[in-house]
């Protein structure tokens, strides 16, 4: 998929006690702007990131104090896909 636009989505994974899925998982996709998008409580991990074709996304000013993995890169993907700007994260 190329383009991809997520902003202001609110939520996290079906397993409200934070399973192992993303809450949102990206296969292959280029040129994407995630923004503005807020973690729920108990979100394991919010977003993945799979697939050797992904690259040139941008995380811009999203909320990921609530999730204990705010997102993570399969290992086909390359390690420089994801940019970030304005993020809020939880204090490690």
């Amino acid at each position: 998929m190329k383009g991809l636009e997520l902003e202001g989505f609110s939520d996290r994974q079906a397993n409200s006690q934070g399973g192992s899925a993303a809450a949102v998982a990206l296969n292959r996709v280029e040129d994407a702007v995630i923004r503005n998008c807020r973690v729920l409580p108990g979100t394991g991990q919010f977003l993945s990131f799979a697939g050797e074709n992904t690259r040139d996304i941008l995380l811009i000013g999203n909320d990921s104090r609530r999730a204990r993995i705010p997102y993570r890169l399969s290992r086909e993907a390359p390690k420089d896909a994801v940019r970030e700007l304005d993020n809020l994260l939880s204090p490690k």
